[in-house]
């Protein structure tokens, strides 16, 4: 019991000194619980770090748990979306073949 002098609280998941029952955001990543839970998708309010890929599913950055921010807070091998389209800026599949016509694209009007 980390509040053995307080019936109310009986723990604190982020040792900020407020019982997660007072604690509007239980795990210190910089989301409320109440955002966590309506949050699509829902991630864990008890865990800063939700899929475990090192970064927090919220804003702040949680020193020795994760780095902020998680675009993809439920997918350990997404973290980030430099350009905002619901899917991770790890070079994939498509990210080469759009290289490759511009490539192409810049090739053919330089001779012509």
């Amino acid at each position: 019991d980390a509040f053995p002098l307080d019936p109310t609280e009986s723990e604190d998941t982020d040792n900020d000194g407020i019982g997660n029952n007072a604690d509007p955001d239980d795990d210190g990543d910089g989301l409320s619980d109440i955002q966590e839970q309506n949050s699509v998708p829902v991630t864990d309010s008890l865990n800063p770090d939700t899929d475990g890929d090192g970064y927090c599913d919220g804003p702040i950055t949680i020193v020795n748990v994760c780095v902020a921010t998680d675009a993809f807070p439920l997918d350990p091998t997404k973290s980030k979306d430099t350009v905002s389209d619901e899917d991770s800026s790890l070079p994939g599949f498509t990210g080469v073949l759009a290289a490759l016509s511009l490539l192409g694209a810049a090739f053919i009007r330089r001779n012509e």
